[in-house]
């Protein structure tokens, strides 16, 4: 905006004091303060939008951390859960092995009685 403001009135940058106050001389100033104004609404406006960012960034970052606070507290709990599993299977194992050997002493036991 600046840069266009220059380039189109930049036959208009040099006034002597002893020219006349002309439309050729006056524009420039007006349009370079409209334009510098326009600029400066811009970047406030950036500015606010910045801060917002920022702070939608930084309650993300600490929905973040408490996800993985999460995440890692749920990943404990599956394996203490996975390993009380495992050790139930073993203990049914165990159980059944030892009920199909009793069973197979008691069937071979009868038979031999007979």
């Amino acid at each position: 905006m600046i840069e266009k403001a220059l380039r189109d009135n930049s036959t208009y940058l040099a006034v002597d004091a002893d020219d006349k106050d002309d439309d050729k001389t006056t524009p420039f100033v007006p349009a370079l303060y409209d334009s510098m104004r326009e600029i400066a609404t811009a970047l406030e406006q950036q500015r606010e939008f910045n801060v917002q960012l920022l702070g939608r960034l930084e309650t993300q970052e600490r929905f973040n951390a408490q996800l993985i606070e999460h995440l890692s507290t749920q990943e404990d709990f599956n394996k203490r859960l996975l390993e009380q599993l495992e050790k139930q299977q073993e203990y049914i194992d165990d159980k059944m092995t030892k009920r199909d050997e009793e069973l197979i002493r008691l069937v071979r036991e009868q038979q031999e009685t007979k």
